[in-house]
This record gives structure tokens, sequence and C-alpha cells, in this order.
């Protein structure tokens, strides 16, 4: 597994670090688009890579500031979230209000 072995801690690093930077870059991209249940998965899976990443740094002098970049990382996919529920939500109360359809084209 991840971690297992020293040599292959920095690959692993490297791996996960890669796919959380994609998820990431996926969550603020799309969390219009995304449903209510899926940004919630991708935003757990965002805080799951971050334990993962913060136990495989080679350098373990470097946790702490890896570790602050992840979560400034996962604040901002949380920032947009919440912004996309938002307007989810204004969109709901603006169709009600104004008698227009509720799909959210």
């Amino acid at each position: 597994m991840a971690g297992s072995h020293r040599t292959g801690c920095g690959m692993d690093y490297e791996k996960l670090r890669d796919h959380f930077d994609v998820l990431a870059q996926q969550v603020v991209q799309d969390a219009t688009s995304l449903g209510e249940h899926e940004r919630k998965q991708k935003l757990l899976e965002m805080h799951q890579l971050v334990d993962r990443i913060v136990q495989v740094v080679p350098d373990h002098d470097q946790q702490a500031g890896i570790l602050c970049k992840l979560e400034d990382l996962v604040y901002r996919a949380n920032s947009a979230i919440n912004a996309a529920e938002q307007l989810e939500n204004l969109r709901k109360r603006s169709a009600l209000a104004y008698g227009w359809p509720l799909h959210t084209d």
C-alpha cells in the first residue's frame, strides 16, 4: 500500500498530489454543474486525500507546510461548493417567486 516502504514514498506522494490537484480543479470548475451528492463526495475524497498525502510526504519537516497548502485548496473548493449551493437556492427562490420553471440549465 501507499507508503508501506520508504523507496516508494516520493512516488506515492506525487501520484496522490496529482490526483488531489485534478480533483480540486474539477470541484472548483464544475461546482455549479455537480449535484449536491457529487459535490459532497468530491469534498470528502479531497479530505481523505489530504490525510493520505500527509502520511507519505517524503520529508517529514515539510508536512506542516504541505498540509497548510492542501487545506487552503480544500477551503477554496468548499467555498466554490457553497457558492454553487447558494446559486441553486437563489434560482429556486426566484423560480418560485416569478413562476419560472425550476430546471437549472
